[in-house]
């Protein structure tokens, strides 16, 4: 009953919060939330099991996969960082990453992403 009770408190955390969240698993996303989904402009059948930075611009991947890595790795990384995401229609959304790392058992290393939409941007830069 308490496990039953503990999941639903963060099933309605994770899907109630005004941030978008996603959830990293061995480099891929295995959940995230609809207010990411709708920051983004994406399905979840858009995002999940995909790569990390499959939607992120060209010119901000680098470091993504730099600080992801390190972070996964138990290496110093910034824990918040602005990065540009590519909608579907061509808009580009800047959002402010609070990434953290999780270890849910000695196997599995997650990587919690809550995203913040700070501005969209159209591909001009305006």
């Amino acid at each position: 009953q308490a496990l039953r009770e503990s999941e639903e408190l963060y099933r309605t955390a994770f899907e109630k919060t005004h941030d978008g969240i996603s959830i990293m698993q061995d480099d891929k996303h295995v959940f995230v939330n609809q207010r990411l989904l709708h920051t983004l402009g994406r399905r979840e059948d858009e995002l999940i099991g995909q790569p990390l930075g499959a939607y992120v611009h060209p010119d901000d991947l680098t470091i993504l996969e730099k600080y992801f890595t390190a972070r996964i790795q138990g290496k110093p990384a910034p824990s918040n960082y602005d990065i540009r995401v590519m909608k579907p229609d061509g808009d580009t959304v800047m959002l402010n990453v609070n990434a953290i790392r999780v270890n849910l058992s000695r196997a599995r290393k997650y990587v919690r992403d809550t995203i913040l939409k700070i501005q969209n941007y159209e591909l001009t830069g305006n």
